[in-house]
């Protein structure tokens, strides 16, 4: 007597899983610890109600605080004056009592291509800038641009689970962290209209070159800017990297003419004059160590994230980095900015 047949069946067979997939929900309860038990969005709305708490408070602040000579900073813009040899415009009799002028002369005036005329460098008063409101402003940026880039919660979470970086972030950057260094050429005494504006051009530039360097990364080609080095032959530069390295440079720019005010002054003031106050000190170290992590941080992202190619999945690290990064600049965005506002306000109402 014959065996039946065997009946048909299903079996199981173990596909291997790609390891390079994102597991996104793994991915996200990871970095929990980082964002204080709250999911990435709700870290990123949570920081931004923050940052519209102490925009209230230092709101509040602004009202009722008296005014101080360092939180209300004139504005000056340098001239050359064409003064007649005989006038007496050319300065006045104690100008630089208070520097050492063997060291650092003032500035003299210099003949004109008219012989009866020289030109006389002269600052005229042009203005005042308000530190308090400064700080009001760009917290309330940070306000605006953090909640509003994570309220629509599909768009939000689908960028960094494609492993993309949230572009809003350096849009806010270019402005609020513009604010900020203006907020320190008042702490620092800088006052000429020029080197403001130079101040917060070369910071918004930094900014939107990072922005240009998060496009080119993501554009799925690699587009490379071939050059030739002598003795080292032809190399390929990314785009990326370009602007990168262009928004270090518009930085060291901007903290050069920044810094430049405090060193002169320490290098020529005389024996008598008064100490830089030490939060001065604080608030510039402090802010410079928060501006260069920002760089850092897309500096090793480009370093070790995987390039994007066509028509390709995300893989594990982008995701990953999308996530690092995320943290990174909401982390680095909230210490940066009380960091300032409060050694201002510190500095200024409570040391005597």
């Amino acid at each position: 007597m014959e065996a039946d047949p065997p009946k048909n069946t299903e079996v199981q067979v173990a596909v291997p899983t790609d390891s390079t997939t994102p597991d996104i929900s793994a991915i996200e309860q990871s970095f929990l610890p980082y964002s204080l038990w709250l999911s990435v969005r709700m870290f990123c709305l949570s920081v931004g109600t923050l940052h519209g708490i102490v925009t209230f408070i230092f709101f509040i602040f602004a009202l009722t605080t008296e005014d101080k000579p360092r939180i209300i900073n004139p504005i000056s813009q340098t001239v050359g004056a064409w003064v007649e040899r005989n006038d007496s415009i050319g300065g006045a009799p104690n100008t630089g009592a208070f520097l050492d002028q063997d060291k650092c002369p003032l500035m003299d005036a210099r003949r004109a291509r008219v012989e009866d005329f020289f030109v006389q460098p002269v600052s005229l008063h042009y203005g005042t800038i308000d530190t308090r409101w400064v700080i009001v402003c760009f917290h309330a940026l940070s306000c605006v641009f953090q909640i509003a880039s994570a309220l629509p919660k599909d768009a939000y979470m689908k960028q960094l689970n494609d492993g993309k970086a949230e572009l809003s972030h350096f849009v806010e950057y270019s402005f609020s962290a513009s604010l900020m260094m203006l907020a320190m050429c008042a702490q620092l005494g800088v006052t000429d209209l020029s080197i403001l504006l130079g101040v917060f051009c070369n910071t918004w530039a930094c900014m939107v070159f990072g922005l240009l360097a998060e496009v080119f990364s993501e554009s799925n080609t690699i587009e490379v800017l071939h050059i030739s080095i002598p003795m080292m032959g032809e190399k390929k530069l990314p785009y990326h990297w370009i602007a990168h390295l262009a928004g270090w440079v518009t930085l060291i720019f901007a903290f050069v003419c920044l810094v430049s005010n405090l060193e002169l002054y320490e290098r020529c003031r005389g024996s008598d004059s008064r100490d830089v106050p030490w939060f001065v000190w604080w608030i510039v170290a402090g802010e410079s160590i928060a501006f260069m992590s920002f760089g850092f941080v897309q500096f090793f992202s480009f370093l070790y994230k995987p390039h994007f190619t066509s028509g390709e999945q995300p893989k594990r690290e982008h995701v990953l980095w999308a996530y690092r990064c995320e943290y990174c600049y909401i982390w680095l965005s909230l210490i940066a900015k009380l960091w300032l506002g409060v050694f201002i306000y510190v500095g200024n109402y409570m040391v005597q």
